[in-house]
């Protein structure tokens, strides 16, 4: 997704009020993390 994309989104009169902070931080995106347990394993 490009900036300016995200840029007309906000332009755009959408009705009501403002994004939630969260969703304003992270374009709609929430970050993902992933934990891998190696269970042992030596390298």
């Amino acid at each position: 997704m490009s900036d300016d994309h995200y840029d007309d989104e906000h332009e755009g009169g959408h009705g009501g009020g403002s994004r939630h902070p969260m969703a304003e931080r992270f374009r709609g995106y929430l970050p993902v993390v992933i934990d891998v347990e190696t269970g042992g394993f030596n390298s």
